[in-house]
């Protein structure tokens, strides 16, 4: 028997099914030198459409391979897949258990199911209460009018790459659980897109798609106790206009990841009272209106995430959100720069101007942090460029606090304790131990004039009044000279330190003033 291209009636595609199924299972008997009855179920595909195609190839095709081209069979009957099932009941060899669950009869079909390459012209059709123990393939076909998926379970796989719902009507999938892999890349509709109640143990791949006027996700694995691995797939989709929708709301459980990479978004993104634990925007562009109320966000993936939070939140002049992720920006930036290989001279450069921002002033938040980091970064290279024998006691302050807190592998914690036990130990107590500071006051004046923003007095070379930067007591010279230079070098890099620490002091105390 041919394999009908058109079926008119139910009565056609079942006579099919029955013989192709047939004619497989003394095939693989065959093949095996096995009894026919020996055949399992799981080895058989209920072949909807072109049986010519081998199921695992749809798998193939959907992985990047070629796409072979096949003869279409067109469904022209109301098609319920419910009432195609139970004829296989009336054969022997063919057992569907009716399952029942919370008082709700699932059909169990044991086949694989081949439903690609088909194009579907009735006015009814449903896919309904049904568990599918293996792999369910609509690869490449189209549905003219309205179709309904509703309380399904595909529990090894089910595929809809390339799918066409090329009808006026919204296409819903409702209560239905994906338990593996599950794919609608590329798929094409023209209405509202609404997935609700849905659970999915694997990646739920919703990549490529474009919307024309909505995609919705509502009550996405509701089911917590089935341990679902909540990962949504949203890259690269693309919006049709600026009024397509995407819309994520109302999941009362935590969703473990969801990714929206390359987008160009144009639309609208409505995430409504949801919790992501990951979330990933890397080279996104939201250039139409993104929204979030209600909205938890434990991890952001990457630097750009944490920008196009930011902006979002300075759209909405919501400025104290805003800094958190700009500070949530910075540290993530940062970390990506550590942990690039192959860094260039540039790369070591911002590495070293985050960490200073954020010892200073916590990347521009905190002005108290940044106007005490100010005076103490001051006196620190003011005491040392002032008697470079205390030199020795700064390091021996920051290796013991290292030493100390070693647990802590923030070493801006180190350099900021130790600096304070340095200024501790050589200012207050300084004078008793080293040379140069008997006249306590006369330190305390060089030590304004060296915080003094416009004065450079002190490292001006005059006969008449010698600096303490030209004060030396040996009489080696080149012990003067290298004494000379180092002072010299710490007198300016002071100098640097207090207009830094200036700056940082005003743009964190001036935050909530920031404008994108």
């Amino acid at each position: 028997m041919e394999q009908p291209k058109v079926y008119n009636t139910e009565e056609d595609l079942i006579k099919w099914l029955k013989y192709d199924l047939k004619e497989q299972r003394k095939e693989i008997a065959k093949s095996k030198n096995i009894d026919i009855k020996e055949v399992k179920y799981k080895e058989l595909v209920l072949n909807f459409g072109n049986n010519k195609i081998p199921i695992k190839e749809n798998e193939k095709l959907l992985q990047g391979g070629n796409i072979t081209k096949y003869i279409n069979c067109f469904i022209r009957f109301d098609l319920i897949l419910e009432n195609i099932l139970k004829h296989f009941n009336i054969e022997e060899q063919y057992i569907i258990i009716i399952e029942e669950e919370n008082n709700f009869q699932y059909l169990i079909c044991p086949f694989k199911v081949n439903i690609s390459h088909c194009i579907f012209e009735a006015t009814i059709i449903r896919f309904y209460g049904t568990i599918f123990e293996e792999i369910v393939s609509f690869v490449n076909t189209t549905f003219y009018n309205e179709v309904d998926f509703f309380a399904l379970k595909f529990i090894k796989g089910v595929y809809f790459d390339r799918v066409n719902f090329d009808c006026g009507k919204n296409i819903v999938f409702n209560d239905v659980i994906f338990k593996n892999k599950v794919d609608f890349s590329d798929l094409h509709w023209k209405n509202k897109l609404l997935f609700y109640n849905i659970n999915s143990n694997l990646e739920f791949n919703l990549s490529k798609l474009n919307i024309i006027d909505a995609l919705e996700i509502i009550e996405f694995n509701k089911n917590k106790e089935d341990n679902f691995a909540s990962i949504i797939n949203l890259d690269n989709i693309s919006f049709e206009n600026s009024k397509s929708l995407l819309s994520i709301k109302d999941v009362t459980n935590t969703i473990e990841s969801v990714s929206l990479k390359g987008i160009y978004m144009n639309g609208r993104i409505n995430f409504y009272n949801i919790k992501i634990k990951n979330i990933n925007l890397q080279g996104t562009n939201i250039i139409g209106d993104f929204s979030d109320i209600n909205c938890e966000y434990d991890n952001l993936s990457n630097w750009q995430t944490a920008r196009i939070f930011k902006h979002e939140e300075y759209k909405k002049s919501n400025t104290i959100k805003a800094l958190e992720y700009h500070a949530e920006e910075i540290k993530l930036y940062k970390e990506e720069l550590i942990n690039k290989p192959n860094k260039t001279l540039k790369d070591f450069g911002d590495i070293f101007s985050i960490y200073l921002s954020s010892l200073y002033s916590d990347n521009g938040l905190n002005w108290v942090k940044s106007f005490l980091c100010t005076i103490l970064f001051s006196i620190l290279f003011f005491t040392m460029s002032y008697n470079i024998s205390c030199i020795p006691i700064f390091t021996i302050a920051f290796i013991s606090i290292l030493y100390v807190l070693l647990y802590n592998k923030n070493i801006l914690n180190h350099i900021f304790v130790s600096a304070i036990i340095y200024i501790i130990v050589s200012i207050v107590f300084s004078f008793i131990y080293f040379e140069g500071y008997n006249n306590i006051d006369y330190v305390i004046k060089e030590l304004f004039s060296f915080i003094a923003p416009t004065n450079f007095s002190q490292i001006l070379y005059d006969k008449e009044y010698l600096s303490y930067i030209y004060d030396c007591k040996s009489n080696i010279k080149i012990i003067c000279f290298i004494e000379i230079v180092f002072k010299g070098i710490l007198y300016f890099l002071g100098k640097i330190a207090f207009w830094y620490g200036s700056v940082q002091t005003v743009q964190a105390f001036r935050k909530f003033s920031k404008k994108e």
